[in-house]
C-alpha cells in the first residue's frame, strides 16, 4: 500500500453516484399493457424505471390463420425511449407504412389469430441491463 492507504468507496456505497463504477445492479422496469389492442391505431404501453435509463423497444406481430399450424411473424416497428427515474412514460407503438401493408396481406386469409409482442432492453448509465417481454391480443 502507497501513502494515504486505500482510497474510493469501499465497497459499502457509500459516495456511489448513479452511473458509477459501483452502480451494478440493472434498472428494474415496469411494463404496463392493457388488454386487447387495435394494431393499426397503435399499442400504447406505459413504462416506468427505478433509475435513469434508455428503453429499445420493439413490436411485433404473430398471424395464424385458420387450418395452419405455423404462424406468420411479422416485425412491424421499433424505437428508443429515454426514462427518467420514477417517471411514469406512456409510448405509444405505431405500425410504419410498410408494415401496415404487410399487416393487412397476412390478415387477409381465413379467420386470422394475431397476437403483438412487445419486447423491452432497458440499459442504465453504467451499462447495466434488464429485458422484459410482454404479449397482447389484437384485433
Amino acid at each position: 500500500m502507497g501513502p494515504g492507504g486505500a482510497g474510493g468507496a469501499g465497497g459499502d456505497g457509500i459516495g456511489a453516484t448513479p452511473g458509477s463504477e459501483d452502480d451494478r445492479l440493472a434498472p428494474r422496469l415496469r411494463l404496463g399493457l392493457k388488454g386487447r389492442q387495435r394494431l393499426l391505431s397503435g399499442i400504447t404501453l406505459t413504462l416506468r424505471s427505478d433509475e435513469a435509463a434508455t428503453a429499445k423497444l420493439s413490436l411485433k406481430v404473430a398471424i395464424r390463420c385458420r387450418g395452419t399450424k405455423r404462424a406468420k411473424t411479422l416485425s412491424l416497428r421499433s424505437a428508443t425511449v429515454k426514462l427518467a427515474a420514477g417517471k411514469t412514460q406512456i409510448v405509444r407503438l405505431n405500425a410504419s407504412k410498410t408494415g401496415k401493408r404487410r399487416l393487412r396481406a397476412a390478415r387477409s386469409c381465413d379467420g386470422p389469430k394475431s397476437t403483438a409482442t412487445v419486447k423491452v432492453v432497458i440499459t442504465d448509465a453504467a451499462g447495466n441491463v434488464d429485458r422484459l417481454t410482454k404479449s397482447v391480443g389484437v384485433g
